[in-house]
């Protein structure tokens, strides 16, 4: 039998742990409201953040896309992007998604991919080897490359594709246009050459237009 004080002294400290025990409780359920607020405010923010990038890649004039390692693309895709290459399949190697039906291209891709993910020279180096121009659909594009590190690693590389079309058909429109300033040159250097080369090339034409 417990004395009077004894009980006393029991309940005490009875009502002492039970008192701590629901402190706790109250300590660690403040914990995890604490934790699940952080969470949400941290999703909520890594959700602000990717609609952020979603408007800029949806917005961005270049074909922005993201290889891993593998050399497989991201679904981090700009929509230029999709919309000159169309949607690669899964754990379609980027090198061969760009080239289309391309072969040569596609080969030419790969052989210089590993030569960047086998990192024997410096990697400035290794990408500048790696494809820069390409025609796709009667449309040429220009594509620049930037590594993309974690812990100091490479971790994929970073593709930035540009269309450059009115500017090739601006070139070649320019080539042509010397090339006949350089013939209308020519002819006003040797006026009478040119006569006479005219004269001979339409006795030719005369003669092979009344050959039976």
């Amino acid at each position: 039998r417990f004395s009077r004080d004894e009980l006393g002294k029991l309940t005490d400290a009875f009502n002492e742990m039970l008192a701590g025990i629901q402190d706790r409780d109250r300590q660690l359920e403040e914990h995890r409201e604490g934790l699940e607020r952080l969470v949400a405010e941290r999703t909520a923010a890594l959700s602000a953040r990717n609609a952020a990038m979603r408007v800029v890649l949806d917005n961005v004039a270049q074909g922005l896309a993201t290889a891993s390692i593998d050399g497989q693309l991201s679904s981090e895709r700009s929509a230029a992007f999709d919309r000159w290459f169309g949607a690669p399949d899964a754990g379609a190697f980027f090198g061969e998604h760009v080239a289309g039906e391309d072969k040569r291209l596609a080969a030419g891709f790969r052989v210089a991919f590993e030569q960047v993910i086998e990192d024997l020279i410096p990697i400035e180096v290794s990408l500048e080897m790696m494809p820069k121009r390409l025609e796709r659909n009667d449309r040429f594009y220009s594509i620049d490359y930037a590594p993309v590190s974690r812990d100091e690693k490479l971790d994929g590389v970073l593709l930035m594709v540009t269309d450059i079309t009115s500017r090739v058909h601006a070139e070649r429109a320019d080539a042509e246009q010397r090339e006949q300033i350089k013939t209308f040159q020519r002819v006003l250097n040797d006026r009478a050459g040119f006569i006479e080369f005219f004269a001979e090339a339409r006795h030719l034409v005369e003669r092979v237009r009344d050959d039976d």
